[in-house]
């Protein structure tokens, strides 16, 4: 009775994974062994920069992995940083990144404990990791976090000048990460408040900090200021010796000297007030009045997308079927898009280009978003080179020419770098607006819904044609591209500054309309507006 007992509960098992499998299209079987868990590090791994660091995980209960697949990877199954496969490592899967620079650690693999070394840590290393272990049709994995932090230079102190009474000394350092705490004391302990502070980031992503600080207080001899990094528990102090010669003389006659001239610099400014009114110059002032509040109505253009569309030309967007992945569908309109193949949408990334090569001009276009209830969709909206790599499973970001915002697993975000963290952009919109500005190198975005903005890429000079990009990874979720005539005008929202009459908005925004180097600016109306095809060819 047991064994008949055993061979039914085996035969469930296998049914089930087999359903698993059938259901759920994946790199590899998601049908979870209960006989073993993967183990890991609780908590995040600190590494130093150009240090070395080690990556453990192990098997429990104990247990021998000498016949299993191990694999520590990225965020994604294709982003593999070592793999033991066959008893021996394999580099075929291995990024470029890390090859040469990793060593398995296997002394007590017949235990189930393992370990793979990263040698002469970079600051790409900083991220999250996947440990996982298959046997047969069942994997289990872990994941955990590694930090890697820098020790940049120590602090330079150098006098800058003389402010408030007070000597402006200068603080700067270079190459420390993540951002450092700063603090400056006087020789009596007491903090000294800092006149400004910036900490800029640079490609590499190290900071370089500098502080400024007054000293107004002749009786301080000495100040120092101290850099700290909170990730190490470790920093650096540098000390500067002020002389009581170093602080500015003041007399009486100085200061009666600046109160005389704040009063004839008063004065002067009325007379020339009065002079130019006399010269009637009140058109300049009425000129440089309407300057301002066409300034005013361009900003707004960016918080509003119905401001923005009157400086932009409205393209017809059709998708090129000679581009798409054969995972895609694409309608015979050529404006509609959906997965029609998912068994690879985990290996590779499914995309599209729009015909249209843009080379010049200011342009935008409008796709509605369909996504299933419930649905943890994968998708992505925006702009691509036209030379881009888009084989195989990448990540998009503007390094290698996607500028895009979208979907990962539900979670709506902007691509804002290959190893940068992806902050969410809140619920993803129904209908959205992407707004091309190509001589200003400007990507946005906005929610054609409501008409608010979503998210603007820094500027980015394009130095060849680009097109419309579109991709879908998951199920249940489709494109359609607007035409012309199903965009819907809204009145655009008043202006937060300066009341404006109506017919005052609409000549400042036609005035603008007309400007001769404006020649992409199109009149709204219920009818869809006529603008020439964009290729290669455009001026």
């Amino acid at each position: 009775m047991f064994v008949a007992l055993r061979k039914m509960v085996g035969f469930l098992q296998s049914f089930l994974c087999s359903c698993s499998i059938s259901l759920f299209i994946l790199p590899m079987t998601v049908c979870v062994s209960e006989q073993f868990k993967v183990l890991g590090p609780t908590q995040p791994i600190v590494a130093t920069l150009d240090k070395d660091v080690t990556l453990s995980c192990h098997l429990s209960p104990l247990m021998s992995a000498e016949h299993m697949d191990i694999r520590w990877l990225r965020s994604q199954f294709s982003e593999a940083v070592f793999v033991f496969q066959n008893g021996r490592e394999q580099v075929g899967e291995q990024m470029e990144e890390y090859m040469g620079r990793t060593e398995f650690i296997r002394d007590f693999i017949d235990e189930g404990r393992v370990a793979v070394k990263i040698y002469n840590v970079k600051m790409s290393d900083n991220g999250e990791y996947q440990c996982i272990f298959k046997e047969g049709d069942a994997y289990e994995k872990t994941v955990f976090e590694v930090r890697v932090a820098s020790l940049g230079s120590a602090l330079h102190f150098h006098l800058e000048g003389y402010e408030d009474g007070g000597i402006r000394l200068a603080c700067t350092a270079e190459g420390w990460f993540p951002r450092p705490q700063v603090q400056c004391r006087d020789n009596s302990g007491g903090k000294l408040p800092f006149l400004s502070e910036t900490q800029v980031q640079d490609k590499a992503g190290f900071f370089h900090v500098k502080t400024l600080i007054v000293v107004q207080d002749s009786s301080v001899r000495n100040v120092s200021c101290s850099i700290h990094n909170l990730l190490l528990d470790q920093g650096k102090v540098s000390t500067i010796d002020i002389s009581e010669s170093f602080f500015p003389k003041t007399s009486p006659w100085k200061k009666a000297l600046t109160g005389i001239l704040a009063v004839v610099g008063i004065l002067l400014g009325i007379s020339i007030f009065f002079i130019l009114k006399e010269r009637k110059e009140v058109k300049k002032l009425h000129q440089e009045k309407k300057d301002q509040q066409e300034e005013k109505a361009w900003k707004k253009a960016h918080i509003y997308a119905d401001w923005r569309k009157k400086h932009f030309q409205a393209l017809n967007v059709t998708l090129d079927p000679a581009s798409a992945h054969p995972g895609l569908t694409v309608s015979k309109k050529e404006n509609s898009l959906k997965v029609g193949n998912a068994d690879k949408s985990k290996e590779e990334t499914f995309s599209v280009l729009g015909r249209e090569a843009i080379t010049s001009g200011r342009y935008y276009w409008e796709v509605k978003v369909e996504m299933g209830v419930g649905n943890k969709a994968t998708w992505r909206l925006g702009i691509c080179r036209d030379n881009v790599n888009r084989s195989g499973w990448f990540r998009e970001s503007p390094e290698i020419g996607f500028w895009v915002v979208g979907c990962f697993e539900g979670v709506f975000q902007s691509m804002i770098g290959k190893h940068l963290e992806y902050p969410s952009l809140g619920k993803p919109p129904e209908q959205i607006g992407i707004f091309l500005d190509y001589e200003a190198g400007d990507v946005s975005f906005y929610n054609m819904t409501d008409g608010s903005h979503i998210y603007t890429f820094p500027p980015a000079p394009f130095s060849g044609p680009v097109h419309p990009y579109f991709s879908i990874q998951t199920l249940d979720t489709s494109f359609t591209i607007c035409s012309v005539s199903d965009r819907t005008e809204r009145t655009p929202a008043p202006s937060l500054e300066t009341p404006m009459a109506s017919q005052e908005q609409g000549r400042l925004l036609g005035d603008k309309e007309q400007a001769p180097e404006d020649k992409s600016t199109t009149t709204q109306s219920h009818s869809p507006p006529h603008y020439e095809p964009v290729s290669h060819d455009t001026k």
